[in-house]
């Protein structure tokens, strides 16, 4: 499939996708009433609906699906392994853990929506700086298939820990645990939206800029050195820049996996060319699979209580059993 073609394609199926998750809900929106609503002619309930319900769980869907999306290429890149994904590295689970450990010491107030980011980015450094650490067998030299069993382990671990340690705390706190442990979306308000997606926005524009480093990093370790690349640095460069972009990630979007799995692997098989192109054609994939996921959670599934992230792991994990059979072959 060409470039242009896969664009055309993916982004009609955007369009059309944004359309029926604003007219698509318990209280359902035709096309008339959405032209309503965007020229200023339909009733405050419509507003309400639209403005203050639907956009605000839309535009957290697009952000937290292009970032988990873009997160995934970026580990399948650093491990040249197309089962790297943040949810299975642990990088979700270590966010997580240092979110829950915040939720029980501290105590209960509006500024816990300006501390959890800081202390989910911790978590996600931590985390992955230790799986770096277990997984190279020498200098730079990074083993792929010990990066993975590490990752899969730590995950394993930090996820187990994290309801003992939330365990005796007030029942909000605890609801909100169990709701980020299980996938919903979060971050459906504008005020955590004001806070999150210009940050993302930053980690998008750097992670670009530097797509070309990216490319070498696809080559030999002979090759990528040959032509001037610091191998550490780089490497180090990339963690550092996933783990930022998924803990910030997880704060709008609870501890969804499998979407930087597959959005990664679908733009590899549709677009394999360079970074510059796989980038926005990952981060269009991820947003365009978390949106269609939400939308049929929320329309379909026994209304607003599922969270989206069962959905999206009720397709994710047969896809990555089916990823780890093939490459065994």
């Amino acid at each position: 499939m060409t470039k242009k073609r896969f664009f055309l394609i993916t982004g009609s199926l955007f369009i059309v996708s944004v359309v029926l998750a604003l007219a698509l809900g318990n209280a359902k929106l035709d096309l008339v009433e959405l032209w309503d609503v965007m020229t200023g002619q339909a009733t405050p309930a419509q507003d309400f609906v639209l403005f203050e319900l639907r956009m605000p769980r839309i535009l957290a869907c697009l952000l937290a699906g292009a970032s988990l999306g873009l997160s995934g290429l970026l580990l399948q890149t650093l491990t040249q392994n197309p089962l790297a994904d943040s949810g299975t590295l642990g990088i979700n689970a270590g966010a997580g853990l240092l979110i829950a450990f915040a939720l029980r010491y501290l105590p209960q107030g509006s500024y816990m929506s300006q501390v959890l980011p800081l202390f989910a980015v911790i978590g996600g450094l931590l985390v992955s700086w230790s799986i770096y650490q277990l997984a190279k067998k020498q200098q730079s030299t990074l083993d792929p298939i010990k990066f993975i069993i590490t990752g899969v382990t730590l995950s394993a671990i930090l996820s187990t820990s994290i309801l003992p340690v939330v365990g005796h705390v007030e029942q909000a706190k605890l609801t909100y645990m169990l709701d980020w442990l299980s996938g919903k979306i979060m971050g459906d308000n504008w005020t955590s939206l004001s806070l999150v997606a210009p940050l993302l926005l930053i980690l998008w524009g750097l992670i670009y800029y530097r797509s070309r480093i990216f490319d070498l990093l696809t080559l030999a370790e002979e090759s990528s050195l040959a032509l001037g690349l610091d191998l550490r640095k780089a490497r180090r460069d990339l963690l550092i820049l996933t783990s930022l972009l998924v803990s910030l990630t997880v704060i709008i979007a609870g501890n969804i996996e499998f979407i930087g799995l597959l959005a990664g692997h679908m733009s590899q098989l549709f677009v394999p060319a360079g970074h510059r192109v796989r980038i926005p054609a990952t981060m269009l994939l991820g947003a365009l699979i978390l949106l269609v996921a939400d939308t049929l959670t929320r329309t379909f599934l026994i209304g607003n209580t599922l969270p989206t992230g069962i959905v999206v792991s009720v397709i994710g994990a047969p896809y990555f059993l089916f990823l780890m059979k093939k490459a065994q072959r």
